[in-house]
């Protein structure tokens, strides 16, 4: 079975990339995942990772061989058929990683919708600033407000994200 890989980068095609994988169901993001920390304990994948304290995307396709990925049942080939979207830039290491624990830890990847839904309410959030008046929060703030009601939105079965995303601001105006 073939996946193909969108790379992107700021909402722009980056790269693609195709990898054989064992059945549709498999879980590629989980397999990348084991095979940078694989790559991450070798001396040349811990010299890649230490000289900048992240290993992102950009990172696993420059530097982890295919005969890593291939234990974990994937390789990069050259052909599509199914595509998936990461972003270039996402962190698959960080250096918050290392202070948690003795061994490598990957960053908790928020569910792939909740990451859509997210960026998409945040875009909205942007209009909203650019045309009126929004309460004042931090960006910390805002982005946790953002992804708690991205996974509400979707826990909650919602249809129309707009009124959801509206609602919210006005309940967020009202505590303010």
């Amino acid at each position: 079975m073939v996946k193909t890989v969108i790379v992107n980068d700021s909402g722009k095609l980056a790269e693609v990339v195709q990898f054989e994988v064992p059945t549709e169901n498999f879980d590629l993001k989980q397999a990348i995942y084991e095979a940078c920390m694989e790559y991450c304990k070798t001396e040349e994948g811990w010299e890649k990772y230490s000289a900048a304290k992240i290993f992102d995307v950009n990172s696993f396709l420059r530097y982890v061989p295919n005969a890593i990925c291939e234990k974990y049942r994937f390789y990069q080939i050259q052909k599509p058929e199914v595509c998936m979207v990461i972003e270039k830039s996402h962190p698959i290491l960080t250096k918050h990683d290392m202070e948690e624990s003795q061994c490598f830890q990957i960053e908790n990847v928020k569910e792939y919708e909740v990451c859509q839904l997210t960026a998409w309410f945040a875009r909205m959030w942007g209009v909203m600033e650019t045309l009126g008046d929004l309460p004042q929060q931090d960006f910390e703030n805002m982005i946790n407000s953002l992804i708690s009601w991205a996974e509400e939105f979707l826990k909650k079965g919602e249809q129309d994200p707009i009124l959801f995303f509206q609602q919210k601001i006005k309940v967020s105006e009202n505590e303010s």
